[in-house]
């Protein structure tokens, strides 16, 4: 996958710097990918770059990179996924959510 296939859920928030946004995968990469069967994703307190590779999804068919669209700190990571990574195709919008990152300004 490329930054293009992963995208935000922005937080109702006056700044965009103020609020985590969520990370997932588009529809159309989720359709691509297949059923995920194994999740390597950031962790809590980490720096990730946009447009830098911050983790990969595993399905049957092979292994694809997960990239962050947004620089900033990891502020949570969905665990529901780790535990079903299924959701991360049947659901990217909703449940499938991968990590949160706090945007940062450089």
């Amino acid at each position: 996958m490329s930054v293009e296939h992963d995208w935000l859920t922005i937080a109702t928030s006056r700044n965009f710097f103020e609020s985590p946004v969520r990370v997932s995968l588009s529809p159309d990469a989720a359709k691509s990918v297949g059923a995920v069967t194994a999740l390597e994703l950031p962790t809590v307190g980490t720096f990730v770059e946009a447009g830098m590779q911050c983790g990969a999804a595993t399905s049957a068919a092979n292994t694809t990179g997960l990239f962050s669209p947004v620089s900033g700190r990891v502020t949570i990571v969905n665990d529901e996924v780790g535990r079903h990574p299924e959701l991360t195709t049947s659901d990217p919008g909703g449940a499938g959510w991968l990590f949160a990152v706090l945007p940062s300004h450089a």
